[in-house]
């Protein structure tokens, strides 16, 4: 009688350790999914950061990676905050150069969106595809294009100033493709001063918060007309029938949603040292 009390214990515990279990290990995947801040720790730099685009200024600087669409690593002295930005993930690559990447700065710790370096700028027209596969000497060729013009966002509402060639004094931005990575590289003030008046406005040993976003494309066929016979092949509409015969994604990666976004914030703890002032 004893053995038949204790089967019963026996099963409400195997059936709770059933439900248990697999709901606490969800609630983990959850809470990870709702933590976008990365932790950063900034190294201190010691030595001339080139910025052209390369992971040559790199090789010794940890990379922290968010999931699978990209690493980040910084570095700091004084005057500067580095920032480098690697992906091998195609569709975040095409993304970055075609829809635009921004790098917003708020030196409360906070994700206000006060201050942000647009860089590359992008421009994918309304009802223009991101392609499922390109080539990657066109990829390279994008790359090298998106090289001639940055915008500068904020301090106030909805302001923006574009700059060509990069002739911005403390502030710098490349981008670089090679062995299938893009390599992205940005070094902006972290004071605003008069040789630098585009600075993020923090004090050295204190915390900032750095968002990285790619940008978002325009609505699809809002009154745009097909420009060509491919055009009308692959509209949203699909001619006549009113349904899409095209089984290419739209820039947000179609029904399927194949193209991830990249937009993550990350906190950084700057790094403290002694060396002399940048020139």
């Amino acid at each position: 009688m004893a053995s038949d009390r204790e089967s019963p214990e026996r099963h409400l515990r195997r059936y709770s350790a059933g439900i248990l279990v697999p709901a606490f290990a969800f609630c983990l995947v959850i809470l990870a999914a709702c933590s976008s801040s990365l932790q950063v720790t900034s190294q201190w730099n010691t030595e001339d950061v080139i910025i052209d685009g390369r992971n040559v200024d790199w090789q010794s600087c940890p990379l922290y990676p968010h999931g699978t669409l990209a690493s980040v690593g910084m570095k700091n002295d004084r005057d500067y905050l580095y920032v480098c930005l690697v992906t091998s993930n195609r569709s975040t690559q095409m993304q970055m150069l075609l829809l635009g990447f921004t790098v917003w700065f708020d030196p409360q710790g906070g994700k206000e969106r006060s201050f942000g370096v647009r860089f590359p700028i992008g421009g994918l027209p309304p009802g223009r595809r991101i392609p499922t596969r390109i080539d990657p000497e066109e990829l390279l060729r994008i790359s090298q294009l998106a090289q001639r013009e940055l915008e500068i966002l904020g301090p106030g509402k909805d302001q923006r100033q574009r700059f060509r060639d990069m002739e911005l004094r403390g502030l710098d931005a490349r981008l670089g493709f090679a062995n299938g990575v893009l390599t992205y590289e940005l070094k902006v003030a972290l004071h605003r001063t008069a040789d630098s008046p585009f600075g993020i406005g923090t004090e050295p040993l204190q915390a900032l918060n750095v968002g990285f976003e790619t940008g978002e494309p325009a609505a699809e066929g809002r009154g745009q007309p097909p420009t060509s016979g491919r055009a009308a092949a692959t509209s949203p509409r699909g001619g006549r029938g009113g349904r899409s015969t095209s089984s290419e994604p739209s820039a947000t990666g179609g029904p399927a949603g194949d193209f991830e976004p990249l937009k993550f914030w990350a906190s950084v703890q700057l790094a403290a040292g002694v060396a002399p002032a940048t020139k």
